[in-house]
């Protein structure tokens, strides 16, 4: 199985649960998986088999065979990662205690059963938290009708990814090439001119698909696939998560910092916002003693576009010991056409001969598209003192938080 990742193998692991495996090419240790991927040493091992690595002297030792680890490797190694695969639907793995509503994964022995009652729960298995006590530890989940605790070094946290897994065994698309020619006609209206391009584009897919093929259907379900979000809507939607994910990381109402025992400090968040350095800082104090139980930094690229939203989760994460996902890290940046009231923006004219930070205070659209669009194709009026108003193509977006603009 192999999902929408590249160099990504799926395998069941010792607790019987679907695991993504990195393919890494390095010398494999004894014990770790590994997967045939060439013939380098002339062994007489399937290409795309996985094996135990058995033996390592200069080379490895696998099945009666002894394969080449160069350059010119005959293996990868699989390297277990904390994404797994459970019901079709792929979950990253999070090691901290979970709220009521999440999904958890046994890997403790005796988890549930800490009385011998033999009500535990098995290793591998995975529930739904239903209830939890003071401390946030699991007291009960849905699927079972007995009670039993379960410390959260007994399982690990799931948050579902969205990608889909696909099947391994899935035959691949076959490609083809179409090459629509150029399209010279005139027409009357807008429709007639994509009735034209439509019959262009069934023309040439009939060449490709046999006397068997419908050429129609095919444009229908090109007009029925789902528009792919724009890369300001996915932004949006990782802000928004961002925000989420700084209440739902509370265990009841208070954020739980390890000591190395049962009991975990409970602590409140304090957030430091630097916009001159573009960091935030999360400071987790005890609730009774204000203490700074854990800290966590998050800093800014210097091409990014700041975000205090996105920083208040990386740092509140950090601080946590908990994993950043990537989504935070790698949000696409918002271009000036999309701005709004509230963003600060560096005003640097259509000359690039002014160097001004300004807060865009009010949307001013009967200056849009002012002189022909040559200043941009959105006006805002602004905080500086530079001509009373701008538009898109005289500034550049440093900060869409806005954290101070009014209801």
């Amino acid at each position: 199985m192999n999902t929408n990742q590249a160099n990504v193998t799926v395998l069941t692991d010792a607790n019987g649960v679907q695991r993504e495996y990195t393919e890494v090419k390095r010398k494999a240790d004894v014990g770790e998986r590994i997967k045939i991927v060439a013939d380098a040493m002339y062994h007489g091992l399937k290409i795309g088999t996985v094996y135990i690595a058995e033996i390592k002297e200069e080379c490895v030792y696998v099945d009666g065979w002894w394969l080449e680890d160069g350059v010119d490797c005959d293996y990868v190694v699989l390297a277990p990662s904390s994404t797994v695969i459970i019901d079709g639907k792929r979950y990253r793995e999070e090691k901290r205690k979970a709220a009521v509503g999440e999904r958890i994964l046994i890997t403790g022995e005796h988890a549930g059963d800490h009385t011998g009652s033999g009500n535990g729960v098995p290793i591998g298995a995975s529930y739904t938290v239903s209830r939890v006590d003071y401390d946030g530890d699991v007291w009960h989940v849905k699927e079972r009708r007995y009670s039993g605790l379960i410390y959260d070094s007994e399982y690990v946290v799931l948050t579902q990814i969205d990608e889909p897994v696909t099947q391994q065994n899935e035959a691949a698309p076959k490609s083809i090439t179409v090459t629509i020619p150029a399209i010279h006609v005139t027409v009357a209206s807008m429709d007639d001119a994509v009735k034209a391009v439509a019959d262009a584009v069934k023309a040439e897919l009939q060449k490709h698909g046999g006397p068997k093929f419908n050429p129609e259907k095919t444009v229908r379900k090109l007009a029925d696939l789902p528009r792919m979000k724009s890369a300001q809507e996915i932004r949006d939607e990782v802000v928004e998560r961002a925000k989420a994910d700084v209440a739902t990381l509370k265990r009841g109402e208070y954020y739980k910092v390890s000591d190395g025992t049962e009991f975990p400090f409970s602590c409140d968040a304090e957030f430091i916002v630097n916009r001159e350095k573009r960091t935030v800082v999360c400071l987790l104090r005890g609730h009774n003693s204000g203490k700074v139980r854990a800290k966590g930094i998050a800093k800014c690229a210097p091409d990014d576009v700041f975000n205090t939203h996105i920083g208040r989760t990386i740092a509140l994460r950090r601080a946590l010991g908990l994993d950043v996902p990537t989504e935070y890290t790698s949000a696409p940046q918002p271009e000036s056409i999309n701005a709004q009231v509230g963003d600060v923006v560096l005003f640097h004219g259509t000359k690039n001969d002014i160097n001004e930070v300004v807060t865009l205070t009010k949307r001013a659209p009967e200056l849009d598209n002012s002189d022909g669009n040559y200043f941009g194709q959105k006006a805002f009026r602004h905080t500086g003192g530079y001509g009373g108003w701008i538009a898109d193509k005289q500034f550049k977006i440093l900060d869409d938080s806005r954290e101070e603009v009014s209801a």
